[in-house]
């Protein structure tokens, strides 16, 4: 199984068209796990173990979102010891500083505001997958 991007969004449009770009510019290199609120996302980090199949490389997630917030998940990933480590990128529609400042204060590696234009987004996830998954070295723990 592919190294796996978490994606945490509640809007199937932005869902599929984030799908998307990430297919376009990683092939089959890397695996994309949506969920479509905050506690999917917590219920899914939370059946991980060490001995999953699931190698998590990074979590994507949008501020609003039903039954939890990103704000919420960022907060309950950075009390988790196990994910210590793991990249989570704060990926909105908003460009509000204190929505900015509340991410970086919580835990976040990286705030990005969702492009309107297709073309960007793909360069976006481009950037995004690149520098993540294939540039940046971190502690060797992982999630699964």
């Amino acid at each position: 199984m592919p190294p796996t991007i978490l994606h945490a969004e509640d809007l199937r449009e932005d869902a599929f068209l984030f799908a998307r770009a990430l297919r376009s510019v990683s092939g089959n290199k890397l695996a994309v796990k949506h969920s479509m609120d905050g506690q999917a996302a917590m219920d899914f980090l939370s059946q991980l173990d060490s001995h999953a199949a699931v190698q998590l490389e990074l979590v994507v997630l949008d501020i609003k979102m039903p039954r939890r917030s990103g704000f919420e998940v960022l907060s309950w990933i950075r009390q988790q010891p196990r994910f210590k480590h793991l990249p989570v990128v704060m990926f909105s529609s908003s460009a509000e500083p204190g929505d900015v400042e509340n991410s970086y204060s919580l835990g976040a590696n990286s705030y990005l505001t969702k492009p309107l234009a297709f073309e960007r987004l793909t360069e976006l996830v481009r950037t995004l997958t690149r520098y993540w998954c294939d540039l940046n070295y971190r502690a060797m723990t992982r999630a699964g």
